[in-house]
């Protein structure tokens, strides 16, 4: 009798650590949504906050943003151009 009192008390600790784990979850997904709405609410906005906490017109930061984005592109188009000169000076130093 004992021992199945003593089974039934840990199953019960069991079920309410699940039943916490599944609670946090819940919440931290609820958070997480959260986050996301308020990211889509900020885009509507005209003024946000940038990376440096910095309050700017939304049209001027998609402006740096893409500008940043295009000299992100043109060093990879330069490195991958560099790469294949590399490349091909090497096959002609072999031959």
């Amino acid at each position: 009798m004992e021992e199945e009192k003593k089974k039934s008390i840990a199953h019960l600790h069991i079920l309410q650590i699940i039943y916490e784990t599944e609670q946090s979850h819940a919440i931290c997904n609820v958070l997480e949504e959260n986050k996301e709405e308020e990211k889509y609410n900020n885009l509507q906005k005209e003024v946000i906050t940038n990376c440096n906490n910095d309050k700017v017109k939304l049209e001027e930061y998609h402006h740096e943003k893409e500008l940043t984005n295009v000299q992100i592109i043109s060093d990879m188009i330069v490195k991958k151009k560099e790469a294949k000169k590399e490349k091909n000076n090497k096959k002609k130093e072999k031959q």
